[in-house]
């Protein structure tokens, strides 16, 4: 009995799907050239530097402003409270 498999493809077939595979590339590349023939030439394209970033004169201070501002927003009693009221409450929709 042959232990051949029969149902592959045979080289005839994979040279052939590769013979076409290769034309439709080449044939697209070609294509591209022809339909915009400046593509491929290089463009330096020049961008304007980013502005220089601001430097902190005084981190403390403003680190101190920051969490003022953010306290006045949330003080964090409210955020307690929050958490306690969730502990007590549970979350809508979610199991015990």
């Amino acid at each position: 009995m042959d232990e051949t498999e029969t149902s592959d493809l045979t080289r005839r077939v994979a040279l052939l799907v590769a013979a076409i595979s290769a034309c439709i590339i080449g044939g697209s590349a070609l294509l591209i050239l022809w339909l915009h023939p400046a593509a491929p030439h290089d463009r330096q394209i020049t961008f304007a530097p980013p502005p220089a970033p601001a430097l902190q004169t005084d981190p403390r201070a403003e680190m101190e402003k920051f969490r003022a501002e953010q306290n006045r927003l949330l003080p964090p009693a409210r955020i307690e409270a929050a958490m306690a009221r969730l502990a007590h409450d549970g979350i809508p929709g979610w199991p015990r």
